[in-house]
């Protein structure tokens, strides 16, 4: 059996553009809808929420095998006194708890080596979670006891919004917990770590909902509504190739036009009979594929099926492939066998999709096994703690049992260092993390590191730590102190630039500091509900209070910008707010304003209003093949801040607190259908009396190829051609096929993406245009062309230094002068390649896959005072449209293939925000 386990991972600033990257601040994006929860009595204090971390990478790991080590530990609280009582999870595979003794002491026997997240939960509240190292001299694991955060979730029905009794509701991440709702609909999961979870809940008659949600590490009550929708069953089998039932296979979902519809592999999995028989009580309407897994096959699926979610659907046929074999050993660098080093493999080719890495362990003699393996090319890696191997490509297409794969552990870089407090005494305990450092050219080597996972260490008694095993390429150590958790707490402190070889670093953690304030309006009337932000990609603390007063505690000490955000007004930052060790800043109150205004009324085409349709204003309109409000938990940039309502029973609207730049809007209903994005132009003046024309939809679906063959995991990217900011996006399956399910009426460009780091160019292969109409399907077929050259493009720029540039080609001639122009140019010309790429801290971007032909290259440099990630994030949204673009003409030849063009650009002049924005 394998289970999904999430590793903390690094992914460069960059992947921000990443459209397809899980991970968002729900509870920050909660709060800033237009339905909000009731303010509190207090003011509220909370840790910040993790602003600034990249998404983490998860690993699918085997079973784990019986191991012979053993880890210890002790719960204590704050004033280091014992608790015992408390209950100790550990993420082995399957999981494990435990109970503390009296003096608050743990154990795990039989463990095997390799990095473990552990948490403790007792009546006093959580402690974790921690991530250790497992080895033979890790020393004892102490946990910090912490007031702990709850969750509450309100379950509705999706058409009536009345609320559900009796609903499950369940938390899935690194504990579990389940409760039932009550009257109301509102059930409550108490003493929860800091982390991310899936909340799911289910009812009877009903198609099960789930979402995302960070939970932060302070005391407070995170708010989450599930709306559920109509379900009904369907049913199958799984058969080998030859047709006849398997047994035991796990069988899950996967939304082909909604992609955040995924079973979870512990929780919805179910398992064959004797006659390869599934079923599942309830799926929603839409596009899926049945997916299925065996030890003994490779993995299997179904071709999309499309249900109503009202009648029950059967006959599903699963065919598992033949499976292929990965056996071999790991061996040190003297060619002798490496007990428990984690060996893992990914799949190869050219798809955005990053499915989770598959993880076993080697045995007492080296060996290890993975059965059931697709017959395809992998890559495999063995990481253990003491080196790691390089990545091998291993080809299981045409030799499917390759049990002679030999991994050697010569990859042995090393960096260590000390935690020390700021009067230089070691801090035990400390959680220390190490990242490549993207700003100094370590972005070529993400897709390596996605395969050897996050370097995590805890420091002994001395402070010291340690990490082995590491590619020669630039970091950045960053630590929590003892008992502080998180990738986003780490990240608001200053990293300490790392090579291998270093091995006197020294991180000072200061004491924490805090900041307070309070929001108000201009006239004086306290802001009830906002986010206040730290910077950080998606990042933000939600405050409810009455009187608008806010407090974020244990805040590292440093200079900030803080941001305010809200519903009803527009973004405010205060600047170069300097946190002092041990001190808080007071910020005293800060002056929103409300901004314009967009209301108006959402229509049938026969004038008709439609009550409960879902309005989305931003910048850009993300969404997936079947929804557009899912871009604040998934999207881009320009989607983050979009704003969220639905209509009243006249099928009217209204968003306040609406920047005065220009912005897109649409509405939706899951029956009536959805309206064409519309631009509400740049200005000061509010908007009033808006009609949106609701039409029924219509859905586009296909088949990507690559050399006439079915391309897998490709993302299709699906453009509004009259509103370049209105995009939707799916991925492909192994059969090439793809779906969108519901799109408003209109023509689109039609995209196949490839690429994955923006650095080294994300391409746009094959792009059609296409006109969806009302309750008709479209069709249309993309080939990615197999070019293999590569363009590296250096900015130069002749006014200053260059931080930060966003870099297209495009294939012909570009006429457009500004970003703005240029998008809709792409958005509206067929055929050929285009690809996006960024360039930062000057250095070079790289085209990959380019054929033969004439391109033009641009470049939109921004002001030299835009640093930092949510500072570029934010000039993009409010000033990228109108950058200066910088292109130049490229014939691209056979030969050689790796060619080379210059720019000259000019570095604009930074324009301020106005005040509020």
């Amino acid at each position: 059996m394998k289970r999904i386990v999430v590793v903390a991972g690094a992914i460069a600033a960059i992947a921000a553009v990443l459209w397809f990257v899980r991970g968002g601040d729900d509870s920050a994006r909660d709060a800033l809808r237009e339905t909000a929860p009731t303010p509190a009595a207090a003011p509220a204090r909370a840790r910040p929420a993790q602003p600034a971390a990249p998404p983490e990478i998860r690993f699918a790991v085997d079973d784990d095998r019986e191991g012979t080590l053993r880890l210890e530990g002790q719960v204590i609280d704050p004033d280091q006194r014992p608790i015992g009582g408390a209950t100790v999870r550990i993420d082995s595979n399957p999981p494990r708890e435990t109970t503390t003794e009296e003096d608050g002491s743990f154990a795990f026997d039989r463990l095997v080596g390799r990095t473990y997240e552990i948490v403790a939960r007792s009546d006093e509240g959580v402690a974790g979670p921690v991530t250790t190292r497992l080895t033979a001299t890790t020393e004892p694991v102490i946990l910090i006891v912490r007031p702990a955060a709850s969750v509450e979730v309100r379950v509705v029905a999706a058409d009536t919004r009345r609320p559900i009794d009796g609903a499950t509701v369940q938390l899935r991440g690194l504990v579990a917990d389940t409760a039932v709702t009550g009257a109301g609909g509102v059930a409550r999961l108490d003493r929860v770590p800091a982390g991310g979870y899936q909340i799911a809940a289910r009812a009877p008659g009903y198609a099960q909902a789930t979402t995302w949600l960070r939970v932060g590490g302070a005391a407070g009550v995170e708010p989450v509504e599930l709306a559920l929708k109509p379900g009904a069953a369907v049913a199958g089998r799984v058969v080998d190739e030859s047709g006849r039932p398997v047994q035991g296979a796990v069988v899950l979902y996967s939304g082909v036009s909604d992609w955040a519809q995924q079973a979870h592999p512990q929780f919805d999995g179910v398992v064959t009979g004797e006659d390869g028989a599934f079923r599942f009580a309830a799926l929603p309407a839409g596009t899926f594929r049945f997916t299925a897994r065996h030890p003994d096959f490779g993995p299997g699926a179904s071709e999309p099926i499309t249900l109503d979610g009202r009648s029950e659907r059967t006959g599903v046929v699963v065919q598992l492939e033949p499976g292929a074999v990965l056996a071999g050993t790991v061996v040190d660098a003297g060619g002798k066998p490496v007990e428990a080093a984690a060996v893992r493999v990914a799949l190869g080719g050219r798809g955005m999709r990053f499915g989770p890495p598959r993880q076993t362990y080697s045995g007492d003699d080296g060996r290890f096994e993975m059965r059931g393996l697709p017959r395809r090319e992998v890559r495999v890696i063995a990481v253990h703690e003491t080196a790691s191997s390089e990545t091998v490509a291993v080809d299981l297409s045409e030799r499917p049992e390759r049990t002679d794969v030999t991994l050697s552990l010569d990859v042995t870089g090393r960096i260590a260092g000390h935690v020390v407090d700021a009067d230089g005494e070691p801090v035990e305990g400390a959680q220390v993390m190490l990242w490549p450092d993207f700003r100094r050219g370590a972005g070529p080597a993400m897709r390596d590191f996605r395969m050897r996972g996050q370097a995590v260490a805890l420091t002994d008694a001395g402070g010291a730590f340690e990490f082995r095993g590491l590619v020669d390429m630039p970091y950045q150590v960053r630590a929590n102190p003892p008992g502080v958790t998180g990738r986003g707490r780490a990240f608001l402190r200053e990293g300490v630039p790392a090579k291998v070889g270093d091995d006197s670093i020294v991180i000072t953690l200061e004491r924490d500091g805090a900041i307070k304030g309070r929001v108000a309006f201009d006239d004086g009337t306290p802001a009830q509900v906002f986010v206040v932000s730290l910077g950080g990609f998606r990042g933000g603390t939600p405050v409810t209070a009455k009187d608008g007063a806010f407090e974020l505690t244990d805040v590292p000490p440093r200079t900030y910008q803080v941001s305010i955000r809200g519903p009803d007004f527009e973004q405010t930052t205060v600047a170069d707010v300097d946190v002092a060790p041990g001190q808080t800043v007071d910020l005293g109150t800060i002056t929103v304003r409300k901004g314009r205004s967009i209301t108006g009324r959402v229509v049938t085409a026969q004038g008709a209003p439609v009550a409960g349709a879902t309005v989305v204003l931003g910048k850009t309109l993300f969404g997936s093949g079947s929804s557009t409000s899912i871009g604040g938990r998934f999207g881009p940039p320009g989607a983050q801040r979009n704003k969220t309502t639905t209509t009243d029973d006249r099928g009217e609207f209204a968003i306040h607190g609406v920047p005065s730049y220009t912005l897109n809007i649409v509405a939706e209903h899951d029956e009536a259908g959805r309206t064409a994005p519309v631009t509400i132009p740049g200005s000061r003046e509010s908007v009033h009396g808006l009609e949106l024309v609701m039409q029924p939809t219509g859905a586009l679906e296909g088949i990507v190829t690559i050399g006439g063959k079915p391309a897998d995991g490709i993302r299709v990217s699906c453009q509004s051609q009259t509103v370049p900011g209105a995009i939707f996006g799916v991925a492909t399956g192994a059969d090439g096929r793809f779906r969108f399910d519901r799109l408003a009426p209109g023509s689109y460009m039609v995209s196949a993406m490839t690429g994955g780091n923006p650095m080294r160019g994300m391409g746009f292969h094959d792009g059609k245009s296409v006109t969806i109409a009302s309750n008709q399907t479209t069709t249309v077929a993309l080939e990615i062309g197999q070019g293999d050259v590569e363009l590296v493009v250096n900015l130069r720029a002749k006014n200053g230094e260059l931080r930060f540039a966003q870099v297209f080609a495009v294939q012909g001639e570009v006429r457009a002068t500004t970003a703005r122009e240029l998008s809709i140019e792409i958005a509206n010309r067929a055929g050929g390649f285009s690809s996006f790429g960024m360039s930062i801290g000057g250095r070079p971007t790289t085209i990959r896959d380019l054929s033969p032909g004439e391109y033009t290259v641009c470049a939109a440099p921004y002001p030299a005072e835009v640093q930092g990630m949510q500072p570029t994030i934010d000039y993009m949204e409010r000033e990228g449209d109108n950058l200066a673009i910088y292109c130049a003409p490229v014939t691209v030849t056979p030969e050689p293939k790796q060619q080379s063009l210059d720019i000259e650009v000019e570095i604009p002049a930074f324009v301020p925000p106005d005040q509020g924005s």
